[in-house]
């Protein structure tokens, strides 16, 4: 466990930990935040970064803080 903690999470991974503690689908998160549920899949990829808005609509869908996806 101490090891998964120093491991450094990227955005995806956060995105993807955050949904699933949600109990969500990708398809649900991207109807909650009016994104389609293969962009979300980039986003938890890391293949396509999310605009500011984008951003803050994802934290406040999956009920946490915007630096949530950004902490070490």
């Amino acid at each position: 466990l101490s090891d998964i903690r120093r491991e450094k999470m990227s955005f995806g991974k956060r995105l993807k930990l955050a949904r699933k503690l949600a109990s969500l689908t990708m398809k649900d998160l991207a109807a909650k935040v009016n994104l389609s549920a293969l962009k979300v899949s980039k986003f938890e990829r890391d293949l396509a970064e999310p605009t500011s808005e984008q951003l803050n609509d994802l934290a406040k869908a999956l009920d946490v803080n915007v630096n949530f996806f950004f902490e070490e």
